[in-house]
């Protein structure tokens, strides 16, 4: 029990060190990428600050598996230059010694990365929506920068399809700050895909979710489901619809890369798509599946590293370090590969995000098995 606490105690002071540095890395290239704007929008030093601190969650989950992988590989480097792996071995004691308290970390970098998807990521990212709103309204609320969904700017030609409610949706410009579009028509068919109403509109804004859509001075056409024509039309001031729950933030998601939404986001957006593998689709469904795989990586991390640095490496363990390195970039490889192939709907999207565990794991049995 005390050498376990001892390996712990060794690897728990090089991941919080290693964490530490690669969080300041990712502060860096923040600040490189947001300095600029936020100074230009009139941002303050606290509001610099804490959209800083906000980035860091989002962040956190596809960093964690590599710091693992670096803490486990120079813990267990700096036993190995000790002797004390071979102490271990001569008294008789197997490998595990040293694995089973490497898992419990792998099992605590695990917990945490569903804490941030689950918590911390899409909290991060509504305040972080938040204060760009309360920025982008204080200096510059039309502002038009393009982008994905910049905050005080617009996004033109967005559209969405509602496959469960039937609806169409065309907004020639979009303002998220102001959760309002120019420009908009909404198409709704009937389950046999047939038009039935459509609404013509100079705006539109988005309530809230119990609220709905409020469209103003446009006209209201009623179909028959046969003609093209409408056999019924009527203008309008202003209309309110609050059984139109289209989120805009699901409207832009698309927009995004899915890398850049956030687990508690994919799923809605995914959820509006249930039954549609369409080309746009896929690589979020790869996405998803990958978040939701995620944690089970720092167990095979921590089972991929081990034998690597532990094993007949006794005259240099940065060796069997930099073999792990290689093997690691490897699978960075298949992963991306992995991505590819489901986002081209040549093997489902569960399949590419299972592959390169399945790789790691494979990869990990005849070098574990030649470390005992």
């Amino acid at each position: 029990m005390i050498l376990k606490r001892y390996v712990f105690a060794e690897w728990i002071k090089v991941f919080a060190i290693t964490t530490a540095v690669v969080v300041g890395l990712v502060l860096v290239q923040e600040v490189y990428s947001k300095l600029d704007g936020l100074l230009s929008k009139g941002a303050n030093l606290w509001e610099i600050l804490f959209s800083l601190v906000l980035s860091i969650p989002s962040a956190l989950p596809a960093i964690l598996p590599v710091v693992l992988l670096i803490s486990v590989l120079f813990s267990v480097g700096v036993l190995h230059r000790k002797n004390e792996i071979t102490a271990i071995k001569a008294a008789g004691m197997s490998l595990g010694v040293v694995a089973s308290p490497l898992f419990v970390g792998a099992g605590l970098c695990a917990g945490l990365i569903l804490l941030m998807n689950a918590v911390w990521i899409p909290w991060a990212v509504d305040a972080e929506t938040d204060l760009r709103r309360t920025i982008a309204l204080r200096s510059a609320p039309e502002s038009e920068d393009g982008g994905i969904a910049p905050v005080g700017g617009s996004v033109d030609n967005l559209g969405f399809i509602n496959f469960h409610e039937g609806r169409l949706w065309l907004i020639g410009k979009y303002f998220p700050v102001e959760a309002k579009g120019s420009s908009v028509s909404v198409f709704v068919r009937d389950h046999e895909g047939r038009e039935q109403r459509r609404i013509v509109a100079s705006r539109a804004r988005y309530l809230g979710d119990e609220s709905g859509w409020v469209f103003e001075e446009g006209r209201e056409l009623f179909f028959d489901g046969v003609s093209r024509e409408p056999y019924r039309s009527r203008p309008f001031n202003r209309l309110e619809e609050p059984g139109f729950r289209e989120e805009p933030e699901v409207m832009l998601a698309l927009r995004a890369k899915p890398h850049e939404i956030p687990f508690s986001l994919l799923q809605r957006v995914l959820s509006e798509y249930a039954g549609q593998d369409s080309p746009e689709i896929l690589p979020y469904r790869v996405r998803l599946y990958r978040m939701l795989l995620s944690p089970l990586s720092c167990f095979l991390v921590v089972g991929f590293a081990l034998p690597f640095v532990a094993s007949g490496v006794r005259a240099n363990p940065m060796i069997g370090i930099s073999k792990a390195f290689g093997m690691f970039l490897l699978y960075f490889l298949v992963s991306s590969i992995a991505n590819i192939l489901g986002a081209r709907a040549w093997v489902s999207p569960l399949v590419a995000a299972l592959i390169p565990l399945l790789f790691i794991g494979l990869a990990s049995i005849p070098i574990y098995l030649k470390a005992r």
